[in-house]
């Protein structure tokens, strides 16, 4: 399968703000956005 830009990144954002329970524009992916291993910053 083919992989979409960004596509993997934007369902790991909804993902941890549906969990978290704090608004998709609150999450930042601040590394790993072409990686496996990805690191978010949350604002609360």
């Amino acid at each position: 399968m083919p992989t979409v830009e960004g596509k993997a990144n934007r369902a790991a954002i909804e993902l941890l703000a549906a969990h978290l329970g704090v608004p998709k524009s609150s999450i930042t992916l601040t590394a790993g956005a072409t990686s496996r291993f990805k690191c978010f910053e949350i604002d609360r």
